[in-house]
């Protein structure tokens, strides 16, 4: 399905409207684990061909918010900006103590 879905959205003269239909087919699915994992595949694909803010407005955040917290990916990421802040908030102590 994944496949299928980036190959409707990138072909598509309208992909918003394709992942506003998507959008609807997963709300409609009743099991909620194949919900959620139909949803991370879209919003992951979609933010290829999409920007951000057009998938907000399709996707309810709350699904966006916690398909997004619980992927590792997502927690790499996230962690590497972690990572860099705190770097640079060093550097900048080390250079105003000199």
């Amino acid at each position: 399905m994944q496949t299928t879905l980036f190959a409707v959205l990138s072909q598509t003269n309208d992909p918003t409207m394709v992942l506003t239909k998507i959008a609807k087919a997963v709300e409609a699915i009743s099991d909620r684990q194949l919900q959620r994992n139909i949803a991370t595949a879209s919003v992951i694909l979609a933010g290829l061909v999409l920007n951000k803010n057009v998938i907000s407005k399709i996707l309810r955040t709350e699904i966006r918010t916690e398909i997004m917290r619980e992927s590792v990916i997502y927690q790499q990421i996230l962690e590497e900006g972690e990572a860099k802040v705190k770097a640079e908030t060093t550097r900048k102590l080390a250079l105003s103590l000199l």
